[in-house]
């Protein structure tokens, strides 16, 4: 399963290799690190390929699974790091948690309306909610 823990214990893993090597440019083995976090290649490229569309890593993925593979960490990835994906998901709750606080801080001037949107948002707050849990 992927989790924000295991995407933060990922990119822990590449910022310790390039401090490692000292540089942002390093190869590494897809076996000895799907290995090292217990999941497959398959998944490991998919979380690469994440990190890749988030700006996070430049990867340059080869085709067989024996080959090293060659990433460059952008600046993002330090930066990312302090708050991590655990962090982000966190924050994204503590901010529909604030809405719902100032919404219901809203009722007694705007009770129509805003047990309206109030309803949307617990209806995003419950949608929200299981796809946290599956994550």
């Amino acid at each position: 399963m992927i989790t924000s823990k295991l995407k933060d214990e990922l990119l822990k893993k590449l910022l310790d290799l390039s401090n490692e090597t000292g540089k942002l440019r390093f190869g590494f083995s897809l076996n000895d690190v799907a290995k090292e976090l217990g999941i497959s290649i398959e998944i490991l490229r998919k979380l690469l390929k994440h990190f890749q569309d988030r700006g996070l890593i430049r990867a340059f993925l080869t085709k067989d699974n024996t080959s090293p593979l060659t990433i460059e960490l952008e600046i993002e990835a330090f930066d990312f790091h302090k708050l991590g994906f655990r962090g982000e998901k966190l924050l994204r709750e503590k901010r529909i948690e604030k809405l719902l606080l100032e919404i219901n801080q809203l009722k007694p001037s705007f009770s129509e309306k805003t047990q309206q949107i109030n309803s949307v948002l617990q209806a995003i707050r419950h949608s929200f909610a299981i796809f946290l849990k599956v994550e």
